[in-house]
């Protein structure tokens, strides 16, 4: 569980970012927030595929629930594999050299297209310009350091712990359950799967 945490943590911040550095500015919010209804439908998916397997009664079911939450995963992995690196990590591990540029360029072309040509050189030379006026990353006292970072910090895990607080992921481990009970004849069609008959 701790394993699959972590690696939700991950994703959840790796995808977003590689979509931003990736995308068309025109496009970026679009994605991100396609990115987003994706997430929730594969949590809608795997409750459906899991409340089938409850409802076969397979042997050792929850197995098979734990188990094909690997097949996703494992098609994530090997589309990261296929996928370019980002042009603004590409720049900023080449530090911004001719052959950097060139590669940066190439995986935009790849990505948007041939005829974007002058719009990609103009992207890379905006990101260029952005890793410039970047300089060195500070250091993590040095970037808490102003106030207005640390008011939008204490904001955002205000709003994290708001959020836990709230019950909402209560709501989403136990949804199954909870409607289960609010059926009043308890026939639906996740009924009574006993956890010690799915063993």
């Amino acid at each position: 569980v701790v394993v699959v945490g972590v690696a939700v943590g991950i994703v959840s911040h790796a995808v977003p970012l590689y979509i931003s550095e990736c995308a068309p500015g025109d496009l970026r919010g679009r994605l991100n927030a396609v990115n987003s209804v994706f997430i929730v439908l594969g949590q809608v998916i795997a409750s459906l595929t899991c409340c089938f397997i409850a409802h076969l009664r397979v042997p050792q079911g929850w197995r098979w629930m734990l188990g094909l939450g690997s097949l996703p995963g494992a098609g994530m992995y090997i589309g990261f594999m296929v996928l370019p690196e980002s042009p603004r990590y590409i720049l900023l591990r080449g530090g911004g050299d001719d052959e950097s540029r060139h590669k940066a360029e190439d995986v935009l072309n790849e990505l948007r297209g041939k005829g974007a040509a002058a719009e990609v050189r103009k992207e890379v030379d905006a990101v260029l310009e952005s890793l410039r006026e970047s300089g060195v990353p500070p250091t993590l006292r040095e970037a808490l350091r102003p106030r207005g970072v640390q008011r939008a910090l204490v904001l955002g895990m205000s709003l994290q712990l708001l959020q836990q607080f709230s019950g909402v992921n209560t709501l989403m481990y136990y949804s199954a359950t909870i409607l289960q009970m609010s059926i009043s004849n308890g026939s639906g069609a996740c009924d009574s799967a006993a956890p010690s008959e799915l063993a």
